[in-house]
């Protein structure tokens, strides 16, 4: 009897449900409170702080003491100006802009936000940090930290549009014009592009440990203590024996050249595990260009000589279990093929997953004419597998050139919101100063 009660009162409560013109279920009130421009500036402006924080630890003997930032945002009817200024008790005061699109949509800004809190971090004051020249350290903190902010996150932030691009074809910038020429930061297309590689450099360094180390406070320091030195000189002479001990670990030999050490082939390497992926593939033409770099094996005689043969090669003339260099240098190759593997194209994966296994099977002690044979059979599928994925993306261009308007096809560059317009906006900066000088709110 309780039991059909209850189905009862379930029915009746549905069925009352059921009648009610609205379905909708409020979490939340009608005059609930939605953060605004203060919350957001503040937010972000310790966000700057706090990334201070964990890449300058103050490791460094002979540092000055700290100089404590703090941020005055004025409440939305106030007059809101972007400037810092000497305050009590060992302190700078930031004032920013009461709208944030004012100074957290322009590069200059934010670069000197970066500037601010970095430099305060290591004991210099306003006027001390005047003297302190452009760099690529505050470029890439600037991006990095705006790029945290969710209400930012969109093609102006976030992602590395430019460096994917580049990247996908195997085309990357030199270090050292990342760290001697910086680009003013309102200097468009080629600032935004400067700032992607950057950031790129900034997270590498975060990611090898070298800021735990205290190497960015140095090569900070060294700056300041001499505004003119050649950074990209300074940078070797701080990070290269960390970077070394760093990558040669993570990559082997795929970071030398003649057997030393290469800054470029690091940041390269690096660079890539961050932009390409499965979703973000690389060109047909620079992964076989890189599998073949990672299936060359240098093989060396009795006199000390070397040359470099392919796996095929290799598996075709060895008789015996290779020695220890071979091994190394099989294992390194396999980890770079796997690396290559996720960076490919849908259709290449399936045949490059088996041409892996074979010189897996190979590495492992599977050594005679078979394996050498399924090998080179595998890799005939393999580039057979990129001749269909080439194929098929020139009749896929081909089809979007002839069917598809010009107007769809450059959507993003004929919007209102590409990342290569001009970032701040003009007319309301105007507007907010004609707004201050005649009282008007």
């Amino acid at each position: 009897m309780k039991l059909k009660l209850m189905v009862l009162f379930l029915l009746s409560a549905f069925a009352a449900a059921w009648t009610q013109e609205s379905y909708e279920f409020k979490f939340l009130d009608g005059d609930a409170a939605v953060p605004g421009d203060s919350y957001y500036s503040q937010t972000l402006a310790f966000r700057f702080r706090n990334l201070a924080r964990l890449t300058l630890p103050r490791v460094t003997g002979g540092l000055p003491r700290e100089i404590l930032c703090t941020f005055h945002v004025p409440p939305p009817d106030g007059k809101g100006d972007f400037k810092a200024e000497p305050d009590r008790g060992n302190k700078i005061q930031i004032f920013l802009p009461e709208r944030f699109s004012a100074w957290s949509e322009d590069p200059r800004k934010l670069e000197q936000v970066a500037r601010w809190t970095f430099l305060s971090r290591l004991g210099l004051s306003l006027e001390q940090q005047k003297k302190m020249p452009h760099s690529w350290v505050f470029a890439g903190i600037a991006r990095r930290t705006a790029s945290d902010s969710w209400k930012l996150r969109n093609l102006k932030f976030g992602r590395f549009p430019a460096a994917y691009a580049l990247a996908s074809h195997g085309i990357f910038p030199e270090l050292k014009d990342i760290l001697e020429t910086v680009p003013d930061a309102a200097d468009g297309f080629s600032r935004i592009m400067y700032e992607e590689w950057a950031q790129l450099l900034f997270e590498q360094c975060v990611r090898s440990g070298a800021m735990r180390k205290g190497l960015l406070e140095q090569y900070l320091a060294g700056i300041y203590r001499k505004p003119d030195v050649n950074q990209a000189e300074l940078f070797r002479e701080l990070f290269y024996s960390h970077l070394a001990a760093y990558a040669k670990k993570k990559f082997g030999r795929f970071v030398l050249t003649d057997g030393v050490f290469d800054l470029d082939k690091w940041f390269r390497r690096e660079a890539e595990r961050v932009l390409l992926s499965r979703f973000l593939p690389m060109s047909v033409a620079h992964l076989e260009t890189s599998y073949r770099q990672a299936v060359g094996i240098d093989l060396r005689d009795t006199k000390g000589n070397s040359r470099t043969i392919s796996i095929v090669e290799l598996a075709g003339n060895l008789h015996g279990k290779p020695d220890l260099d071979l091994q190394l240098q099989l294992a390194e190759t396999l980890v770079r093929l796997t690396e290559l593997l996720y960076m490919s194209p849908p259709l290449v994966t399936e045949a490059f997953s088996g041409l892996i296994h074979e010189i897996t099977s190979f590495r492992n002690g599977d050594f005679g004419k078979q394996t050498a044979a399924n090998i080179a059979a595998a890799e005939k599928r393999f580039l057979r597998a990129l001749e269909i994925q080439s194929l098929t993306e020139n009749i896929l261009k081909e089809a979007e050139n002839r069917l598809i308007p010009i107007g769809e096809r450059y959507s993003l560059s004929f919007s209102e919101n590409v990342y290569s317009d001009r970032i701040s906006d003009r007319a309301l900066e105007i507007l907010d100063h004609y707004c201050k000088r005649t009282g008007m709110k």
